[in-house]
């Protein structure tokens, strides 16, 4: 009898220390989980800031882009000044400087044509993908904040 009770608590701290190595194994590999989401979440935030960067960087480019082909265009307006102050003064050079001013005004439909797509298309909704980019961030960085204080 004596040794079946002893018996039956050995049993007994078996199944319990059984049920404690799960429980702490549960523990730790949750913990390990969290640290590995938190690790992910961290890899995933870093990519999508350099994304942001990258894709600020290219509206920037296509900015420059467009001022300098506004530029090009004020110079192709003093371009064609010239060029009708010239057949003013040389009428034998009307019908050259008629042509350089049909390729000129072609070229400015052009750049204007360009100018309105690139905003339209692209600028805009860059613009747009950008700002709606940062509000997610920042709400993503409250969360974050949030989650930190909470424990």
């Amino acid at each position: 009898m004596k040794r079946q009770c002893i018996k039956r608590n050995i049993d007994l701290n078996e199944k319990r220390m059984g049920r404690m190595r799960n429980e702490m194994f549960k523990l730790f590999t949750k913990v390990e989980r969290v640290k590995t989401v938190d690790q992910e979440y961290q890899m995933i935030r870093e990519k999508s800031i350099e994304s942001e960067k990258k894709l600020f960087s290219t509206l920037q480019t296509i900015i420059k882009l467009k001022n300098t082909l506004h530029e090009a265009a004020l110079l192709q307006v003093e371009i064609s000044y010239s060029l009708c102050e010239m057949t003013l003064n040389n009428l034998k050079a009307t019908q050259l400087t008629n042509s350089i001013l049909n390729a000129s005004q072609d070229i400015l439909n052009q750049q204007n044509y360009f100018n309105s797509f690139i905003k339209d298309n692209v600028e805009i909704p860059l613009h747009s993908f950008l700002n709606q980019f940062r509000i997610l961030s920042r709400r993503d960085c409250e969360l974050e904040e949030r989650r930190k204080k909470n424990g």
